[in-house]
C-alpha cells in the first residue's frame, strides 16, 4: 500500500498555543503526497477540539482541495477558524483528518503517527481561554 495511490503526510501544523471563544485563529498546514498519485474524490481536510474528556466541542472543514495535491512536496494550507461560543475554557488536542465526502466520518489514513480508533490523528494542544 506504499507504493501504490496517494500517500499523505503532514510535515507542518502551525497555530496559536491559544485563542478566546468567539474569537478565530488562523491553522496553517504544509502537506507532502508522497504517493505516486492524487486523491480522486472530493474528500476534506478537517479540524476538530477535542476535551481530556474526549468530547468534541468544535469541528471545522478546510477548502483545500485534495484533489489538487499532485505527488510531490509542499502543499500548503491556510484556513481561518471561529471558535464557538459554547466552547468552554480549556485545554483541548487539535487533531486533523481527512473526511470522506459526506463528512460524517474520518476516511483516510495518513502516514503520521497520533492515529485514534476513529481515525482522526492528535496532531496539537489549543488552550482556549
Amino acid at each position: 500500500l506504499k507504493k501504490i495511490g496517494y500517500r499523505l503526510v503532514l510535515r507542518e501544523l502551525i497555530h496559536p498555543a491559544a485563542g478566546g471563544v468567539g474569537e478565530s485563529f488562523v491553522i496553517r498546514s504544509r502537506w507532502d503526497n508522497i504517493g505516486v498519485a492524487p486523491v480522486y474524490h472530493a474528500w476534506r481536510l478537517a479540524y476538530r477540539l477535542r476535551s481530556g474528556s474526549d468530547e468534541v466541542v468544535a469541528q471545522w472543514t478546510s477548502a483545500a482541495d485534495l484533489k489538487q495535491w499532485l505527488p510531490g512536496p509542499s502543499h500548503r494550507v491556510e484556513d481561518r477558524v471561529v471558535v464557538p461560543r459554547s466552547v468552554p475554557a480549556g485545554s483541548y488536542t487539535l487533531d486533523v483528518a481527512i473526511l470522506s465526502e459526506d463528512a460524517r466520518s474520518a476516511l483516510v489514513e495518513l502516514a503520521i503517527e497520533g492515529k485514534r480508533t476513529d481515525r482522526w490523528y492528535a496532531v496539537s494542544r489549543v488552550e482556549i481561554r
